[in-house]
């Protein structure tokens, strides 16, 4: 009976399911089956059984088996969940139920448990409750030393992985170390470095015990222990070389074991901890390329990064790292964007394909980039020059909208310098930008103070509350400046035309505090700034001439132009300076381009300094590039080899000339005078060339300013082009600005319509009057030419003429030969005797003499004659030394000085006899008026030459024949000597 009803029982009552202790069983059973093989149908039965059993166990846990086995499933959850047996989302509520069940029996577990329940804490997806972890610290602070070192420092590396920071655990686990160091094995005490640093709680003692401990047993460290260890002492102020020399070691040894995490985690120590190792890098470098197919996204950022840190670059490393970014590059992050970009960009590595596939990620992914991300990547992709649109739009929008967000001024500083290389930015951003730097400028170093200033000058962008803020900070921190700060800094400032004088004051004193520390480029940077803000600091010019005078050999073509040009800027002659640029200049004339020839020529020609051989090499460069040249650089260019007075060299101006004929319709008002002033300078004619130049001038007349109007009348009266269009441009150009011609201006334009008999009498008018205000300006060239013009021109006011007269007596002892003449001859044709005017004249040409030439004498001769101002000395003077340079007379300075000689009734009988021979040898170019005042003038004073007046006399016959004779009074032109432009 009791065998049936047992039977009975048996199928009547449902079999219990399996007990907790019965499901750890089960568990450990399917977690031992290796890797991530299926689960045979027996287990994956139990699997679910169990997953199923589980919630139903929980509420009845109480015994203190059932307390202390909760940890052993909870661990095998986790290793199941590892392994892809269990999804995430079934395992993180289990463990919750369970770390609540255990919560309230703390108590009850040893350090086992509390260390098994730890990991299992940490490994939930929300990290449970703190409250229950802080349980478990408490737990173990009370058990203390019945905890042994493998569990304490599993609750440790919980706690750090937690952020949970309890004074007490970290004072047992020190206390620990320093006691009992040898109870923990290696793996531990990297375990605790990492915690501490982690959790804040860096000690030195510890930190050294620790050290020496795992240099002694290295040899049983994992690769996941060496870069835990690393990575803690990377970032304490314990300096242990030592230990990253026996790490290098065996990591080396080890090297096939080591994952691309713990690579890069090892590689990333010692870039933090900035310890180099030469062997060590190639070893990771090499067994990075060989397993690159298994690098994720963060260890390919991470190990590129690191390698551009410790400044090594391995070309076959980049290359396979670009290649397998391109794999993966859908799984980049931000920051791995950001930092693939900057590593990249270090070693200056275009490679286009992925540039273009980080841009792509970057802009699919703008949202979560950090402000240092931005900076980071904008800059990356300024440096390599790759400028991709669509990936600047989305930075720069990401920047503004996010502006706040950037806290370090490198961050900013670095995107304000990469949106600028490219332009890639507008008002609004610009001003956001500003306004955020402001507010930041207390933390901005010298580096970036000056890197932000040069980004807005390269922008062009003025903003003055942000230039005075830089300023401001630069003169607080100027003594923390570098050279490549204080080149930046002043060549942004003066760009942006900051005119503050403390500020470029302290620039140039720091100058000259480093100036032993600059390069060429830093020297040609600061040359420059200080000379475009026309800073004349003629100490710093001496070091900086010093220091470039050392530094020539290593200048690029740049460097010599900007630092040539900046000197002659600032009018500072050095000749061993430019004695040494000029050699340099000769080396390396096949790298300079347009702007570099144009700039030495310019500088050289400015300070007139006499280089043949360069100004030679010059123009055979500027041939050869000579299609490329602006209208500015090839009107510089004219005018440098005019200025430097060099004999011009037939190529170069025939390629100039050609040059502006095809790209006229691009040159300025400055371009067009500066062009016609160089060809006219050297007496070049080139008739196409001024006809374009001609036309252009009328097309730009309106932009002309007082210097632009007077150099092109001067050019195109030197080479007596006359163009009827362009002279009523000019002459309607020069009424309108005549109030604002200096004395120059005056002269040269009152010269050049006169000397093409351009009868614009309300021009010169108006420089007349222009004459009276600024007469006290003028020089003997001024005062002569404008005279000249006036009588030319038949402008006479008599006013005008005794303030010219007064001017030309009190700079008398200035005048030259042809000085005197014009002025005489000026005078005379204006019918007005000035005597103190002509006394001044004639003493003049007494000291002056032996310089007067043919015309000059019978210039001079004639005028006081023609105004009959009588001085015998000067005339036996004039008799004496036209005696000297009879040879050079022309048929005109014969009749006009025997015509002179004769109203005074000074028969000079070897002067006569002279004028005599010399005008039988030119007789067939005299004028009638010529014949007929000679004539006069021997008949006056009854000289009798019959052989000259028989000649005189068929030369006239001859003349009446011919139909183009041409009639001249004693009112004669007068040649004028050339005047100079600047």
């Amino acid at each position: 009976m009791a065998k049936l009803w047992r039977s009975v029982r048996a199928i009547s009552t449902p079999r219990p399911g399996p007990t907790l202790a019965e499901c750890h069983a089960r568990l450990t059973r399917i977690t031992g089956v290796p890797g991530r093989c299926p689960l045979p149908a027996n287990l994956q039965a139990d699997l679910g059984n169990v997953v199923h059993r589980l919630p139903e166990l929980l509420p009845d846990v109480r015994t203190h088996a059932d307390v202390n086995t909760l940890p052993y499933v909870a661990k095998c959850l986790i290793q199941m969940s590892s392994k892809g047996l269990l999804d995430d989302a079934k395992v993180a509520p289990l463990l919750r139920d369970m770390l609540a069940q255990v919560g309230e029996r703390v108590y009850m577990l040893g350090g086992r448990q509390l260390a098994v329940l730890a990991n299992a804490f940490v490994k939930t997806k929300d990290g449970g409750e703190r409250a229950f972890l802080q349980r478990l610290v408490d737990r173990v602070v009370e058990l203390d030393d019945r905890v042994d070192s493998r569990d304490l420092v599993t609750v440790f590396w919980a706690c750090a992985r937690a952020r949970h920071h309890d004074d007490r655990l970290v004072d047992i686990v020190a206390r620990r170390v320093l006691s009992r160091a040898a109870t923990f094995a290696p793996s531990d005490l990297c375990l605790v470095a990492h915690g501490s640093v982690q959790l804040g709680a860096r000690r030195d003692d510890t930190f050294r015990v620790i050290a020496d401990h795992v240099i002694a047993r290295s040899n049983a460290l994992a690769p996941v222990n060496v870069s835990q260890v690393l990575a803690a002492f990377a970032t304490t102020t314990v300096a242990n070389k030592l230990l990253f020399d026996t790490m290098a070691v065996r990591v080396i040894s080890d090297i096939h074991r080591y994952t691309p995490r713990d690579l890069c985690t090892v590689a990333s120590a010692f870039v933090t901890a900035q310890v180099h190792h030469d062997s060590l890098m190639h070893v990771m470098a090499r067994h990075a390329k060989a397993m690159m197919y298994k690098f994720p996204a963060l260890s390919l950022s991470r190990l590129s990064w690191t390698f551009a840190k410790q400044g090594r670059y391995d070309a076959g490393l980049f290359d396979a790292i670009a290649q397998r970014s391109l794999a993966v590059i859908d799984t980049f992050g931000a920051q791995d964007v950001a930092n693939m970009s900057w590593a990249f960009a270090v070693f200056k590595v275009r490679n286009a394909s992925l540039f273009d596939a980080l841009a792509r990620r970057a802009i699919a992914i703008a949202d979560s980039f950090t402000s240092q991300g931005i900076g980071n990547t904008a800059w990356a992709f300024a440096t390599v020059e790759h400028p991709h649109v669509a990936l600047f739009d989305a930075l720069a929008h990401q920047t503004a909208t996010r502006i706040i967000s950037f806290s370090a001024p490198q961050d900013l500083a670095m995107a304000a310098w990469a949106f600028a290389k490219f332009a890639t930015v507008d008002n609004g951003l610009c001003n956001a930008v500003a306004r955020r730097a402001i507010e930041l400028i207390d933390r901005f170093d010298s580096t970036w103070t000056a890197t932000m200033a040069w980004s807005y000058a390269t922008l062009g962008v003025v903003n003055a509350e942000l230039m005075e803020a830089l300023a401001q900070r630069t003169l607080k921190t100027i003594d923390a400046f570098d050279c490549q700060a204080i080149g930046n800094a002043a060549w942004a400032f003066s760009k942006l035309h900051v005119r503050n004088a403390d500020l470029f004051d302290a620039l140039g004193r720091r100058a000259l505090t480093v100036m032993d520390a600059m390069i060429a480029q830093h020297v040609s940077n600061v040359s420059w700034a200080f000379a475009t803000a026309n800073i004349g600091n003629r100490d710093l010019f001496d070091a900086l001439a010093r220091r470039a005078i050392t530094l020539v050999d290593t200048f690029v073509a740049q460097e010599i132009a900007n630092t040539a040009w900046a000197f002659a800027r600032n009018q500072v002659d050095n000749d061993d300076l430019f004695g040494a640029l000029g050699r340099r200049a000769c080396q390396i004339i096949d790298a300079f381009d347009c702007q570099h020839v144009s700039n030495t020529a310019w500088a050289f020609a400015t300070l007139r300094v006499d280089n043949a051989v360069l100004f030679e090499k010059l123009a055979s460069r500027a041939i050869a590039v000579v299609d490329r040249l602006s209208s500015q650089q090839t009107s510089n260019l004219a005018w440098a080899f005019a200025r430097a007075n060099w004999t011009p060299h037939a190529n170069l101006f025939e390629a100039l000339a050609r040059h502006a004929v095809a790209t006229i319709g691009t040159f300025g008002a400055q371009a067009v005078s500066n062009t016609a002033w160089a060809f006219a300078t050297l007496r070049v004619q080139d008739e196409d060339l001024f006809e374009h130049l001609a036309r252009r001038a009328v097309d730009v007349v309106e932009a002309f300013n007082p210097q632009a109007v007077s150099t092109t009348a001067w050019a195109f009266a030197t080479l007596d082009v006359a163009h009827a269009d362009l002279f009523d441009a000019l002459g309607r150009r020069a009424l309108q600005l005549a109030d604002g011609f200096e004395a120059q201006a005056i002269s040269n334009t009152a010269w050049a319509f006169a000397k093409l008999q351009v009868a614009n009498r309300d021009l010169l008018g108006a420089l007349a009057r222009r004459t009276m205000v600024k007469i006290g300006d003028f020089g003997s060239q001024e005062t002569c030419n404008v005279a000249w013009a006036l009588a030319t021109v038949g402008v006479v006011e008599a006013d005008v003429m005794r303030a010219l007269a007064e001017r030309a007596i009190a700079l008398s002892d200035t005048f030259d030969a042809q000085d005197v003449s014009n002025m005489v001859w000026a005078f005379a044709t204006s019918g007005v005797g000035n005597a103190d005017l002509f006394s001044a004249m004639a003493r003049r040409a007494v000291a002056c003499i032996d310089r007067f030439g043919a015309q000059a004498i019978s210039n001079t001769a004639w005028g006081f004659a023609k105004v009959k101002i009588e001085n015998r000395d000067l005339m036996r003077v004039i008799g004496a030394r036209a005696l000297d340079v009879m040879e050079s007379f022309s048929a005109q300075d014969v009749s006009l000085t025997a015509w002179a000689f004769a109203v005074w009734g000074m028969p000079d009988d070897d002067l006569f006899d002279a004028l005599a021979r010399r005008a039988l040898d030119v007789v067939g170019t005299f004028t009638m008026q010529g014949v007929s005042t000679t004539t006069w003038a021997y008949t006056k004073l009854g000289i009798n030459h019959t052989a000259l007046f028989a000649a005189l006399q068929r030369q006239a016959a001859s003349l009446a024949e011919s139909e183009h004779s041409s009639r001249h009074d004693a009112s004669h032109s007068a040649n004028v000597i050339t005047p100079t432009t600047a």
